[in-house]
């Protein structure tokens, strides 16, 4: 495209339709996210009272697994054309440092926390004191995404599609013959395991695979039910001690259905023009969100004081009820992610305006 060539506002650019799918399935992600933290943190699985009800929370237990690995897929899938930019690293950084001195403060403030020194000095140096596992795992995996990149783009198709098998394979024998204790991947929660996931991503990315989206997710949904058979019939599937299917993040079956939807959702055509300007929008809040909800110092609080969820223990419809509240989270996390961006811009100005009367002067 030329500088003289623009395009009609009736229409999305490449951009746009090529993001939509993926976008939206990394809001997916976060709600996933919230829903996995209510189901533990908040106490529905071991407080569920019946069958019925426990049921329905292992199933949607099940959905959820994918959380992670989807979102860190995504990162790789859109990372691994770009360069390295330490101003990202910066901005992220301050994204989070201001997530957790703000809520901090609010968990003195209005919950009446007490003051604690080094859990401030935590909230500065998010990193090294690991206030948030995913953000530490992610600031050193996108420190290491130039060489993974450099890796990715001069390998031919045979050897993405080797080290993609090679991936799955590694997911099978983590917790097949316990060799994640050896690679030190941790159930998916280090560093080891979010490469693993960003090239998984890149290669996506790279070899753009074209399956129909109907066995996508068709295999998707096999996969989330194989998982949720499990809590039930493991003892009884003759193929259980061949396919360890843990809700892990580096279970084969969690791993597979995670490649499977988002497969799904980058093959996934948004033609409206309002409806992807609006995942786009939404989208972006989705960092900021997944900080506020796994905020320790305030999360008790918004749980068992602001939404009183022990209150919806042992009912039938608490299946409904981790659904409706992870959408109320979000839209709370995307109202205080707006704050914190219109804060940001009065900084901005307020800098921009002392520099220019210092000028003057």
């Amino acid at each position: 495209m030329t500088e003289n060539t623009s395009v009609p506002k009736t229409e999305l650019t490449t951009s746009e339709k090529r993001q939509a799918g993926p976008e939206l399935l990394r809001i997916f992600a976060i709600l996933l996210i919230t829903c996995v933290h209510l189901l533990n943190y908040g106490g529905f699985l071991e407080n569920a009272a019946s069958e019925t009800e426990l049921l329905l929370l292992r199933l949607l237990y099940s959905l959820f697994t994918v959380s992670v690995n989807i979102f860190v897929i995504i990162s790789g899938y859109f990372l691994v054309n770009s360069s390295f930019r330490i101003k990202k690293l910066v901005r992220l950084w301050g994204t989070v440092v201001f997530y957790a001195i703000t809520l901090y403060f609010l968990s003195l403030l209005i919950f009446g926390d007490a003051w604690n020194g080094k859990k401030f000095i935590s909230c500065l140096f998010p990193v090294i004191h690991r206030e948030y596992w995913f953000f530490t795992a992610y600031f050193l995996l996108y420190l290491t995404s130039p060489l993974l990149n450099k890796i990715l783009k001069n390998s031919d198709r045979k050897t993405l599609l080797v080290t993609l098998i090679g991936i799955f394979v590694l997911s099978y024998f983590a917790r097949r013959f316990r060799i994640d204790e050896v690679v030190s991947l941790h159930t998916g929660y280090n560093l080891i395991w979010f490469i693993c996931l960003y090239l998984t991503g890149g290669i996506l990315k790279l070899l753009s695979p074209r399956i129909k989206k109907r066995y996508l997710l068709a295999g998707f949904l096999f996969c989330i039910l194989w998982v949720w058979s499990n809590f039930y019939y493991k003892e009884e599937m003759p193929l259980y001690k061949y396919l360890y299917n843990s809700p892990d993040y580096t279970s084969f079956i969690v791993f597979t259905a995670s490649v499977l939807i988002f497969l799904f959702f980058a093959r996934l055509e948004i033609r409206s023009k309002l409806c992807n300007r609006l995942i786009l929008c939404i989208s972006s809040a989705s960092f900021g969100v997944y900080l506020l909800q796994e905020a320790n110092m305030i999360k008790p609080h918004i749980y068992f004081e602001v939404f009183r969820v022990q209150q919806h223990y042992g009912k039938t419809s608490s299946f409904l009820f981790v659904l409706l509240f992870a959408l109320g989270f979000y839209l709370l996390g995307f109202v205080y992610e707006q704050v914190r961006r219109v804060l940001l811009q009065l900084c901005y100005w307020s800098v921009k305006k002392l520099k220019a009367k210092s000028n003057k002067i």
